[in-house]
């Protein structure tokens, strides 16, 4: 049995947050929450198996934090998806450029989304 996948979730609009959490649940993942860059930072990043964030934080941008993530030996192999309403290609290349191993343009279908989390978290696994 693979291991439970936990997901955290950095997202400053709680309800785009919760919207997501909700369909990752449902997915059968066990997921966290975090409103703001400085909280996510707080928690056991190094536990996850993948980050969701948006890029419009409201102190410490997304690319920022990504940056910081990718950056940091103990959190660096953790994929990250950019999940963004920022869908031109500035932004786009922005989110890879900082260390995003995915960029998602919202909104998106829940589908879709989950789609994309199990592929990232497959291509993780090997």
């Amino acid at each position: 049995m693979p291991p439970i996948q936990k997901i955290l979730v950095v997202d400053s609009d709680e309800r785009g947050r919760q919207l997501i959490t909700f369909h990752l649940r449902k997915d059968g993942y066990v997921v966290e929450e975090a409103p703001a860059a400085e909280t996510a930072l707080q928690m056991e990043l190094p536990s996850f198996s993948l980050i969701i964030l948006d890029t419009a934080l409201k102190r410490m941008d997304g690319l920022r934090f990504t940056s910081l993530i990718k950056g940091t030996d103990a959190t660096a192999h953790i994929p990250l998806i950019i999940c963004s309403s920022k869908g031109d290609s500035d932004s786009i290349i922005a989110g890879f450029n900082a260390g995003a191993d995915d960029y998602i343009v919202k909104p998106i279908s829940p589908r879709t989304m989950i789609a994309r989390v199990r592929a990232m978290l497959r291509r993780s696994r090997q």
